[in-house]
C-alpha cells in the first residue's frame, strides 16, 4: 500500500476525495506529531523498521482514528515553550530597564507605514530565497515545488512568530512531510545545514563587528556562544556525514536501533549532497543574497527610525540579533532582539530607545511578512486540494 494513503493523508492519486478541510486538518496535526515524537522518539519507530512505514505510523498516530488529544500533544510542548517565555520575560525586563517607552512610541509612529511596507516586502524576498536554499539542501524533491518550498518557510516563520520555544522548523518538515512526502530525516537534515550555513553569516558579522566596534558591551559573550553552537553543529553534521559505513552495519536490524539507523542514513545522505556539482557555489551565492536581504532590511528601518544606517552598525545589529535568535524564546524573538539590539547600539552612542524602536520594526515587519506569504500557501493548497468532479460515465448525446 501507497505509504501516504496507508497514512491516510491526501496524495495526487486520491486528492479528487478529499476536501480541502480535511486537508488542512492533517496538516495541521502532523507537525504537532513530528514535535511531540522528537521528544520521545522511541513512539516513532516502534511499530516498523521501514522508514516510510515507521513515518507513515507517526502520522496515523497522531493524525487518525488512534490519536490522542490534540492538547494531550500540546501538553508535550509545554516544558519548551515556558523556558521560551522565561527567557523572552528576562530579556524584556533588561532591555526595558530605564527606557522612555513614550520616546520608543514616537520613533515608531514616526517610521510611517512605508517604512513597514519596505521592510515587509524585503522580507518576503528574503523568504524566497531561504525557500530556493532549502529546496536545494534536500535535493529538489518532484513535489516540492519552488513556490511550496516558499510557503513552508514562510509558515515556519509565522509559527515562529506566534508560538513560543521556536517551534518554526519542526512545524516546515511536518507540513514538507504531509504535503510533499519530504521525508522527515531529510528534512531536519536539510534545516541542520540551513543553521549551519546562517550561523556562519551570523558569526562573520559579529566578528567583523567586534573589529569595528571593540569588545566592550557584552559583544564577545555573544560571539563566543554563537561559535561555541556553531562548532558543535558543524562537527556533529560532520560526523553524521562521514557514519555511513558504520550506519550501514545497523540499517538491516530491526526495532529502534535499525530504524534511527535507517533515519540516520537519510540524513547522511541530504548532508553529503553538499558535495555535489555546482553546490558550494549555489549555496555561497543564496547565502550572500540572504544575508544582503537581510542587512538591507535592517538599514531601511533604521534610516525610517531617523538613524544613519551606516555599514558598521548594521553588520553588528545583525550578528547580534542572530547570536540571540540561537537559544528558544517568546514568541517572534520578543524580548531576545531588543535585548540584542540595545547592547548592538551602545557602542555606536545611540540610545536604548531608538535601538528597540528598531528590534520591534523589524519584528513587525517580519510577522507581515510571514502572515502574507503564508496566507497566500494556504491558499493555493487549499485550491490544489479541491475535490475535482469524475468524469461522466454516460456516453455523449449524438445528433
Amino acid at each position: 500500500m501507497n505509504p501516504a494513503s496507508a497514512a491516510g493523508i491526501p496524495t495526487r492519486a486520491n486528492i479528487s476525495a478529499t476536501t480541502s478541510r480535511r486537508l488542512w486538518a492533517d496538516t495541521v496535526r502532523t507537525p504537532l506529531a513530528v514535535a511531540t515524537t522528537i521528544l520521545s522518539p522511541g513512539r516513532m519507530w516502534r511499530h516498523s523498521t521501514d522508514p516510510a512505514q515507521s513515518e507513515s505510523h507517526l502520522v496515523r498516530s497522531f493524525g487518525g482514528a488512534h490519536s490522542s488529544s490534540m492538547s494531550a500533544q500540546i501538553s508535550r510542548l509545554v516544558p519548551a515553550a515556558l523556558l521560551g517565555l522565561t527567557i523572552g520575560a528576562v530579556a524584556i525586563a533588561a532591555a526595558l530597564r530605564e527606557v522612555d517607552l513614550a520616546a520608543v512610541g514616537v520613533l515608531i509612529v514616526g517610521a510611517g507605514w512605508g517604512t513597514i511596507a519596505l521592510g515587509t516586502a524585503i522580507h518576503l524576498l528574503v523568504q524566497a530565497l531561504v525557500g530556493a536554499r532549502w529546496r536545494l539542501l534536500v535535493g529538489r524533491p518532484a513535489r516540492m515545488s519552488l513556490a511550496r518550498a516558499v510557503g513552508l518557510i514562510a509558515t515556519g516563520y509565522l509559527a515562529n512568530y506566534t508560538l513560543p520555544g521556536r517551534p518554526g522548523e519542526l512545524i516546515r518538515c511536518g507540513l514538507a512531510w504531509s504535503l510533499a512526502r519530504l521525508p522527515l530525516a531529510r528534512g531536519l537534515a536539510g534545516v541542520a545545514v540551513e543553521k549551519v550555513l546562517d550561523g556562519l553569516t551570523i558569526v562573520l558579522c559579529s566578528s567583523v563587528g567586534l573589529l569595528l566596534v571593540g569588545t566592550a558591551h557584552g559583544t564577545t559573550a555573544f560571539l563566543s556562544l554563537g561559535v561555541v553552537v556553531l562548532l558543535s553543529a558543524t562537527a556533529c553534521l560532520m560526523a553524521l556525514a562521514l557514519a555511513e559505513a558504520p550506519i550501514a552495519r545497523y540499517a538491516s536490524r530491526e526495532g529502534l536501533v535499525g530504524a534511527l539507523a535507517r533515519q540516520a542514513a537519510t540524513a547522511s545522505g541530504t548532508i553529503r549532497l553538499l558535495s555535489g556539482a555546482g553546490m558550494p557555489r549555489s549555496l555561497i551565492l543564496s547565502g550572500a543574497a540572504i544575508a544582503l536581504s537581510i542587512l538591507g532590511h535592517l538599514g531601511a528601518i533604521a534610516w525610517g527610525v531617523g538613524i544613519a544606517p551606516t555599514v558598521p552598525l548594521i553588520i553588528v545589529t545583525y550578528g547580534a540579533l542572530g547570536l540571540a535568535s540561537l537559544v528558544p524564546g517568546a514568541p517572534g524573538y520578543v524580548g531576545s532582539y531588543q535585548l540584542a539590539a540595545v547592547v548592538a547600539f551602545a557602542p555606536f552612542g545611540l540610545t536604548a530607545e531608538a535601538a528597540i524602536a528598531v528590534a520591534t520594526l523589524y519584528q513587525v515587519t517580519r510577522a507581515c511578512g510571514a502572515l502574507i506569504g503564508s496566507a497566500l500557501f494556504a491558499a493555493v493548497e487549499m485550491i490544489l486540494a479541491r475535490p475535482r468532479p469524475a468524469p461522466s460515465s454516460e456516453p455523449a448525446n449524438r445528433p
